[in-house]
């Protein structure tokens, strides 16, 4: 989701960039026409890149919910490794420490 959206920003931003040089080459207009219409054009797309700026802050946008939703799997994910880790980890203690005594009262026994 995250790539689709990124892709649609930098479509927009193409559409953005070949329309305005397409108009500018190909205007039947005065000069001072063709420079009001493109800053009249200018102006709605930066309004509109400063609305997806903010919901793309404030969290409302797809990527961000995609973003959200990944690093909490990641957390997730971070958190089952880290209890498997501390059973094994649990589980090599009990051994090492039975292996210890076990050890020990074998020594006893040979010293006696």
């Amino acid at each position: 989701m995250s790539n689709n959206s990124g892709n649609s920003f930098f479509a927009f931003l193409a559409g953005v960039s070949v329309g305005t040089l397409l108009g500018i080459l190909y205007a039947p207009e005065k000069g001072q026409d063709t420079r009001d219409k493109l800053a009249y054009q200018l102006k709605d797309y930066k309004a509109k890149l400063q609305k997806m700026t903010d919901e793309l802050i404030d969290g409302k946008t797809n990527a961000t919910s995609y973003a959200k939703e990944m690093g909490e799997k990641l957390k997730q994910d971070t958190i089952s490794q880290a209890e498997k880790l501390m059973a094994s980890i649990d589980h090599w203690e009990k051994e090492l420490q039975g292996k210890i005594k076990k050890g020990d009262s074998d020594t006893e026994k040979e010293e006696a």
